[in-house]
């Protein structure tokens, strides 16, 4: 309890308050919109630490029912705190506190709309996380689309086919997930997760369906091609929310309903959806050496990892190492997509070979940009590495073919992403054509050195995520 609330009602509100402050008028109201923003975003996330440290203290380091709102009985709101939310919600608030202090000091046109967008994107990513039910949860999670669609519009370099792709994509997996709700509520009689799970589910076809839509959202093969076409024309701070908050979306779905899809699906055609996440990470790594834009060659590898992460559901105790492997994820992609924002800002281009042909005496920035590299290919001391080892002994498990054929294709696309940073920054300076890197501000130097902390600890001592 928290001023006599619950703790997950005011993570929720606490934003939303936030986005009521940024609309009264005020002199200097830019640099006034920030520091609300700020403050915000920073104590939500010190009390995401709390509610961690709540759940991980309590005797059972079991599921911990804070608040019932309503009583309606199957559509109230019941938020709770449990493992993954917990790191969830850690993740979320984190990543808002670092895309709104990376942005303090950008060229915005419109900070009020922008701010208050990405607060209640906040409140709602927060809400979904906590909700345990699935209806609500459901709300919750579309709702984020439109706060999305607001930053995508006001900061997106090409308007037409990022968004548009982003909307068809996500409202085509929204309905079948909805339709897959509405089936299992038929089967179950319940919306409550808890309920769920001890009525079981029987509807195979309700399953498949929800999978089906998860695997547009997460995505697989073959239905991915919207995810690079987005990132390639969004904004940094849509690329870093995307990346490593919408994307942990469909897993809210597979980790609630996990019982269900282990007894129903998972046992039925393991072999059959581990060839599909297998094909995905091959047709991900072919399309990774034919893409030029450095911003769509990061997606693709954030289609490889999350596919990867995937077979740690298949197997019996992997849902700790799942947690962790996808909240690792979330700071690499952020760490990632923040340095792409510095080339764009140097070389007013993605494309590697522009960049490789303006490369300049001046780039003082190759550790910076040498650590994200092995951050993004997982090597060890880093959070990503212990994820990935954990995927590819589930593979093990599960079979010597796939094990084979995903491991060469982790090989491949290290050394492919590699020799990409080889050829950017290692080559002969071309001084004809050299550019200045620009100065970093004090903003921007301590997200940076935060982010990095961040992977490094966790890499070294994964304990306080696989619980």
């Amino acid at each position: 309890m928290l001023f006599g609330l619950p703790l997950t009602i005011v993570e929720i509100l606490l934003p939303l308050i936030g986005v009521i402050a940024l609309m009264i008028p005020k002199k200097h109201e830019t640099d006034n919109m920030k520091n609300v923003s700020l403050s915000v975003t920073s104590v939500n996330f010190i009390l995401a630490l709390i509610g961690y440290y709540i759940f991980k203290t309590s005797p059972t380091n079991e599921y911990i029912k804070d608040v019932v709102i309503g009583n309606s009985g199957r559509f109230n709101i019941y938020l709770g705190i449990d493992s993954f939310a917990s790191i969830m919600v850690i993740t979320v608030t984190f990543v808002c506190f670092l895309t709104i202090l990376w942005s303090a000091r950008s060229k915005i046109l419109e900070f009020r709309i922008h701010f208050v967008s990405l607060l209640i994107f906040e409140a709602l990513s927060v809400g979904a996380f906590y909700s345990q039910n699935i209806f609500i949860l459901f709300s919750f999670v579309e709702a984020t689309i439109l706060p999305m669609y607001i930053m995508m519009l006001g900061r997106s370099r090409f308007y037409g086919e990022p968004i548009f792709k982003y909307l068809i994509y996500t409202l085509v997996s929204s309905l079948i997930i909805l339709i897959s709700i509405i089936m299992i509520f038929n089967n179950t009689g319940a919306f409550l997760v808890s309920d769920i799970w001890h009525k079981g589910v029987t509807d195979k076809f309700a399953l498949l369906l929800l999978l089906l839509g998860v695997a547009i959202k997460l995505p697989v093969w073959p239905f991915y091609h919207w995810l690079p076409v987005v990132h390639g024309g969004s904004s940094t701070v849509c690329s870093i929310l995307l990346a490593s908050v919408i994307l942990k979306f469909p897993a809210i779905y597979l980790v609630r309903f996990l019982d269900a899809l282990r007894h129903c699906i998972f046992q039925n055609y393991i072999y059959i959806i581990s060839a599909v996440l297998a094909l995905s990470i091959c047709f991900a790594v072919v399309q990774l050496y034919y893409e030029n834009n450095l911003k769509k060659k990061i997606s693709y590898f954030s289609v490889i990892h999350l596919n990867l992460y995937f077979f740690l559901l298949l197997s019996e105790g992997g849902q700790s190492y799942f947690v962790y492997s996808i909240s690792s994820h979330s700071a690499v992609m952020a760490l990632m997509f923040f340095v792409c924002d510095l080339l764009y800002s140097s070389f007013k281009t993605y494309d590697v070979d522009s960049i490789k042909n303006m490369n300049t005496k001046l780039f003082n920035y190759k550790a910076l940009f040498l650590f994200s590299v092995c951050s993004l290919i997982s090597v060890p001391f880093t959070c990503g590495f212990i994820g990935e080892v954990a995927s590819i002994m589930s593979i093990v498990m599960l079979s010597n073919i796939f094990t084979i054929i995903i491991a060469m294709c982790l090989v491949c696309a290290a050394c492919h992403i590699i020799r990409t940073y080889y050829l950017m920054f290692c080559h002969d300076i071309n001084t004809d054509n050299a550019c200045c890197l620009i100065k970093l501000d004090l903003y921007k130097v301590f997200v940076l050195f935060l982010i990095i902390g961040i992977i490094i600890l966790l890499g070294i001592y994964p304990g306080w995520i696989i619980i």
